[in-house]
Order: structure tokens, then C-alpha cells, then sequence
């Protein structure tokens, strides 16, 4: 039986048009160049900080952060304290819930913050993301997480901290979660009737971040490591191109773009050195300024093969948590009452000060961003630096962080526990860059765009694609 107006949603972690388009000009990924010439392409604008965890979430609800209440990886309350997110923290309707309730037969394999009670229905097959772990049920129906273990099937693959000289390891291992998820992708397209099908690749990401610095270089035995990794891709979706009838249109998207890292800046070292943020207990200082924290040693070890000594005495777990000396300083040891502002996750400061004071300290801290400059070469390191309510609207607005810096070459990293503020030599040689990719491609007339692509534009365009309403509440518009 088939059913009008279908679609597939491809989704590629970090996939990026300046490695696909001269690639596809070249004849190495055909399937590409033939969605290039046949469908519809537009760079796709993401939403500051080019966080994953922040665009996903942004594409399937068609919403800005200020409307869905995700702005990063860490839900951070001033009052309450820092913790992970989790699906609850959506507070906007995901794309797949308002499917179920039209009727629509839904598959998702891998998309992230999706495994909720909303979606186990007799029109669902999901597969989750990070939310779970691969010893839990991580599926629903229940009983597929069996089957999926049995077959080898990896929920993440990027499960350890990498370290240098395990460049072999993760490409194994980045290359079985691929095709595993290829493999589960396939045969459950095949074997259930669905309407909106939707999988999500997130290995591009992890090898990019770490091998992107190969690409360029014709000495080094991994610069095809990302070509081959997007050739199983480009085959991939000829695969589900021979499998898809006229009645289904198939979109392509990544939440964000990738480029070259030149190094890290550490915002809490940072906030730390000027005096605005403060840890407890008191003596946490002392470790801070002699450099003598689990994230100081270990960011030393991870760039020498001796960390891999430590890996093999601790287990994958190689940060040691459970040793007392030294510690591993992490954001519960943060004084929020006393700090004036505390990093997020990634690219993002928070203030915790009076209202009278905030709006002083808030261009206080922007004018110093703005200014800091490259060890290396004396350029400023960061693309520019604005405030959550220049780019965010919505009744969520109020959690946002207070300051949002669009990174360029050089990551802001939120992490805590470090006293240096660059990593001029840092594991990671790629980082996320602010526009990803939007094809869409069906065998009728190619569509028509003349206006630029956003990430909150994919919702409302998929519902246009489908025939059905498009809510009047989203920060997104149909792409046509």
C-alpha cells in the first residue's frame, strides 16, 4: 500500500557543503552530484552557539531557542544548579508528535532528545539517541532492542575519550556504527509502512572534529578518512533512493557546518582570572592556580601515548572519578551565589548578578570577549559576540544564557577545572561552523527558493511537503 506524500529525512551531524560540493564536482560522491543538479539546494543557517543539541531540537519544532527552552547540552539554572538535559526540556511540540496525531506512521532512528512517552503509539518505531544507553531499552517497541544488540548495533560511537594514537580504534569503530545504522535504517523502511521517516548520522561529526586536519594533507595516511566516510554516505543514499516511490520526497540536512580549529578557549579558566567566578570549596583555588586538577593532568596525558598507560589501568573510564587527589573539578563546584558569571557548555556565559548591575556587566564582558586575541597570530579569535535577546525570541528567553559568542577558528569551551585559557594544540582539529546543508530532492518538479534556508524553516517546509496545516506559533516559514 502506498501512501501519498511521504517523506525521508536524512539527518548528517555536521555535514558541510565545502567538502561535498568539490567532491561531487569531481565524480567521487555521484549520488550527491545528482542531487545537486536534480534537486533543491541552499546552504542551511544554524542558530548560535551551532550546537547540536540546540539545532536538532530547533529543526523538528520549527522554533528559535527562546521558543523551545534548549540552548545547550546543559540545562543550567542559577538558582538550582547545572545538570544534563533530557526530552522533558523540550517545552515546544516536536514535529513527530504532531504527526501522531494526524495519523501518520512514524520512524526515527538517532534523533536526539526524542525517546518520550509521546511517542510510543502503534504508529511509532524509534530507535533513541544519547538520551539512553545501549544497556537500557533504548527502543521502542521494546522487544527491537534485543534484536538491534544481537546484531552489533551502537547507539554512540565516540564512547570513550579519545586520545592521541587511537585514530585507528575510533575509524573502526566510527565505520561499524555507520553501517550498523545504515543496515537498521534500511530494513526498517522496508519491513513498516510509515509516512515520516527519520534518521540521524551523528558519526560525521565525531570523525570531522578529529581527522578534519587530515583532509588537506597528502603525506598523511588518513586524508581519504573523510571521503570514504562520506562515499558510504553517498551510497547510502542511493539506496534509498531506489527504494522510495514518486508519492515520497526525500530532505538531506545537518544541523550545522564544519571547519578548521585552530585552537581552544577555555571560558571558565577565563572568568575565573578576572575575578568574576569562584569555586567551592575554597582550597579548589589552590589546585586551579598550581594547574593541579584531573582536566590540567589529563589534557597533558591525552596529547602523549602515556595517557593510553592510564586508560589501560582505569578502564574506559580513565578520569578517575573515583580517586580523591586530584580532583576532577566539575560545575556543581561552582559558587554560583558568589560567582558574577559562570560558563554553559559551550560558547555561552550566564550572569548571576542583580538586575541593577546586569546590563554594566553584561558589556563589560562583551567589550573584553571582543578583544582577545590569538597566541599564535594576534587576530581576534571570535567571529562576534552578542546578547540572547539579539538572536532569540520566545517565552523561554529568560533561560538562555546571557551572552552567546559565535565561535570561528578557536572553540570557547565551557568546560571548568583548568587554569590555562588556550589550547593552542588541541585533540579536536574541526569544530561546527554556522551553515549546514538543505536538499531536497523527489521525482517531480524541482522547487523554487528564493529565500535564504534557516534551521526553523525544515518543520514548517516538511508539513508544506505533506499537505498538512502549518501552526501559525513557529519561528519558521515554508522554503517554498
Amino acid at each position: 500500500m502506498q501512501h501519498k506524500n511521504k517523506v525521508i529525512v536524512i539527518g548528517i551531524d555536521g555535514a558541510t557543503f565545502d567538502l561535498i560540493l568539490p567532491w561531487a564536482k569531481e565524480g567521487k560522491l555521484p549520488t550527491f552530484a545528482e542531487l545537486l543538479k536534480e534537486g533543491t539546494c541552499k546552504y542551511l543557517q544554524s542558530v548560535p552557539p551551532y550546537n547540536s543539541a540546540v539545532d536538532w531540537v530547533s529543526i523538528y519544532t520549527g522554533k528559535l531557542p527562546g521558543g523551545h527552552a534548549v540552548f545547550d547540552f546543559l540545562k543550567v539554572d542559577k538558582q538550582k544548579g547545572i545538570r544534563f538535559i533530557n526530552s522533558n526540556d523540550i517545552k515546544s511540540e516536536v514535529i513527530w508528535v504532531r504527526l501522531l496525531r494526524y495519523g501518520k506512521k512514524i520512524i526515527l532512528i538517532n534523533v536526539p532528545l526524542s525517546f518520550t512517552s509521546e511517542i510510543m503509539t502503534t504508529n511509532s518505531i524509534v530507535v533513541s539517541s544519547f538520551e539512553k544507553s545501549e544497556r537500557e531499552i533504548f527502543t521502542y517497541p521494546p522487544e527491537l532492542t534485543y534484536r538491534l544488540r544481537e546484531n552489533g548495533y551502537i547507539m554512540e560511537a565516540l564512547d570513550k575519550p579519545f586520545v592521541r594514537g587511537d585514530e585507528n580504534k575510533l575509524i573502526s569503530r566510527i565505520q561499524t556504527s555507520l553501517e550498523k545504522r545504515q543496515e537498521v535504517a534500511l530494513k526498517l523502511m522496508t519491513l513498516y509502512e510509515w509516512d515520516f521517516f527519520f534518521v540521524i548520522f551523528t558519526e560525521t561529526d565525531r570523525l570531522q572534529h578529529f581527522f578534519w586536519k587530515y583532509n588537506e594533507d597528502k603525506t598523511s595516511r588518513y586524508r581519504n578518512v573523510l571521503l570514504n566516510h562520506y562515499r558510504k554516505l553517498d551510497d547510502f543514499i542511493k539506496k534509498i533512493i531506489e527504494r522510495i516511490d514518486e508519492n515520497t520526497s526525500l530532505f538531506i540536512i545537518s544541523d550545522h557546518g564544519f571547519g578548521p580549529l585552530e585552537g581552544e578557549f577555555h571560558l571558565g579558566a577565563w572568568l575565573y582570572k578576572i575575578g568574576l567566578m569562584k569555586y567551592r570549596p575554597s582550597w579548589y583555588k589552590w589546585l586551579i592556580e598550581t594547574k593541579f586538577t584531573q582536566q590540567e593532568i589529563l589534557n597533558t596525558l591525552k596529547k602523549c601515548k602515556i595517557s593510553r598507560v592510564f586508560r589501560n589501568i582505569f578502564g574506559n573510564n580513565y578520569y578517575i572519578d573515583k580517586l580523591t587527589l586530584p580532583p576532577y573539578i566539575k560545575y556543581r563546584h561552582i559558587n554560583q551565589l558568589e560567582s558574577h558569571a559562570f560558563p554553559g557548555g559551550y560558547a555561552t556565559i550566564y550572569i548571576n548578578t542583580s538586575s541593577e548591575n546586569y546590563e554594566h556587566l553584561r558589556r563589560l564582558l562583551i567589550k573584553k570577549l571582543e578583544i582577545i586575541k590569538s597566541p599564535k597570530d594576534k587576530k581576534k579569535i571570535f567571529n562576534s559576540i552578542v546578547k540572547r535577546e539579539e538572536i532569540y525570541k520566545g517565552p523561554y528567553i529568560s533561560e538562555a544564557p546571557d551572552i552567546i559568542i559565535k565561535n570561528g577558528e578557536y572553540d570557547p569551551m565551557g568546560g571548568v577545572g583548568y587554569s590555562t585559557l588556550f589550547d593552542l594544540k588541541p585533540l579536536k582539529t574541526g569544530t561546527h561552523r554556522e551553515y549546514g546543508i538543505f536538499i531536497l530532492w523527489d521525482r517531480s518538479k524541482k522547487k523554487k527558493i528564493k529565500k535564504e534556508a534557516r534551521i526553523v524553516d525544515v518543520y514548517p517546509t516538511i508539513l508544506r511537503v505533506m499537505n498538512l496545516p502549518i501552526p501559525s506559533e513557529l519561528d519558521g516559514k515554508p522554503l517554498f
